[in-house]
Order: C-alpha cells, then sequence, then structure tokens
C-alpha cells in the first residue's frame, strides 16, 4: 500500500513539475541534456550487447 502511495504522489509531483515548466521555451541546455540522455541511453544498449559477447571467465 505504501508503495502504491508513493507512486501517486511520485505521479503528482510529475504532473506538478510539467505543468510548472510547459509554458516554459526549451532551452540550449535543455536539448544538450536531451541529447546526451540519448546518447547515454545507446551506449549502454551497445555495453549490454558487448557483454555477452565476454569470453572472459566470470569470477
Amino acid at each position: 500500500m505504501k508503495d502504491l502511495q508513493k507512486e501517486a504522489n511520485h505521479k503528482e509531483d510529475m504532473i506538478s513539475y510539467a505543468e510548472a515548466t510547459a509554458e516554459q521555451p526549451i532551452t540550449k541546455e535543455d536539448k544538450i541534456i536531451e541529447k546526451l540522455l540519448k546518447i547515454q541511453q545507446d551506449l549502454s544498449t551497445n555495453i549490454s550487447g558487448l557483454n555477452q559477447f565476454d569470453e572472459r571467465p566470470s569470477e
């Protein structure tokens, strides 16, 4: 039950944040952060894929 309440509060916080920032223009910094997050996701995916072929003995 506490988890559901936590999740509900988080969703409310996110909605409040979205409403507060909806009127603000997207800044150059925001665009850079979005691009960096995309690169981070791509790198994580590639590393996970490479780990499948890791032939070193596991410890």
